[in-house]
């Protein structure tokens, strides 16, 4: 999602309306008369055409320059009968490809916290924040900082990366909750005891953008670290450290949480859903 700019005026509400608007007509629907409809005035026509973008990128809609129609996969499935479909939907694409601006935008943002380089900006609006746009297009080749920032805080809230916060700017609070949680329905994963390396490699399609550069670090960052506690406390899976286990991963340290730090197994506990 999103290749190579995260439009802010396609935001989730907008792409889902209009992929639902489109597939309730019979067949095609004049994209120039749609956008009348919509957007009548020129000044708008960015809030018209990338959210048409997006819907086609996902493969809900499809756009022959003239007129649009609803795919097979938006007509046929579920995707589009609710917000929190939609959202799983999205949820088992957004971050398949590395390439996409999102995945990488995503990928520093889970991580921010883990770096002592990011303590001078944490607290500033990450918008307009030279340290942060400076930090952030080293590690990522990006322009207009500012605009794909403001576009990426709609997704990130909306497939549950974490909290965003607008108060006296845009800051984030990595925590993987409800990604997690989408991903544990989409990879279909049954109820049981898992090793948490059997159990990271079941979720990964979904949560690669959030794992470690190196496949032989077993630290996970801030963002997975909070939203596993969250689905602990929450009942859905159970952490545990046994003591007899070869294989340990580390949480991001939380001295005064049941599971401070250290994880061997996970149980998943799908039916208290």
């Amino acid at each position: 999602m999103f290749k190579n700019g995260i439009g802010a005026y396609a935001t989730p509400i907008r792409v889902f309306h209009l992929c639902n608007f489109i597939s309730n007509t019979t067949d095609t629907y004049s994209r120039k008369k749609l956008k009348e409809e919509l957007f009548p005035s020129n000044d708008e026509e960015r809030m018209f055409a990338q959210p048409v973008q997006l819907a086609v990128e996902i493969g809900l809609i499809e756009d022959d320059g003239s007129n649009l129609r609803a795919s097979s996969l938006a007509k046929e499935s579920k995707i589009l009968t609710s917000m929190n479909n939609f959202r799983k939907y999205c949820n088992s694409i957004a971050f398949s490809n590395n390439d996409d601006l999102l995945y990488k935008v995503s990928s520093v943002m889970l991580k921010l916290y883990d770096s002592p380089d990011t303590v001078p900006f944490l607290r500033e609006n990450f918008t307009i924040a030279p340290k942060f746009i400076e930090y952030i297009s080293n590690h990522i080749n990006m322009v207009n900082v500012p605009d794909n920032m403001r576009g990426w805080r709609f997704w990130a809230s909306f497939l549950g990366l974490g909290l965003v916060h607008n108060d006296k700017g845009f800051s984030f609070l990595p925590n993987m909750y409800m990604n997690l949680l989408d991903s544990i329905e989409n990879t279909k994963l049954a109820d049981g005891i898992y090793t948490i390396a059997d159990f990271i490699e079941r979720l990964s399609p979904y949560i690669s953008e959030a794992l470690p550069d190196n496949p032989n670090d077993h630290h996970l960052c801030l963002g997975l670290s909070n939203g596993l506690r969250s689905l602990h406390d929450n009942g859905h899976i159970t952490l545990s450290h046994e003591l007899d286990a070869k294989d340990v991963w580390y949480l991001t340290e939380m001295p005064n949480h049941s599971i401070p730090s250290t994880i061997t197994h996970i149980r998943v506990n799908r039916g208290t859903e």
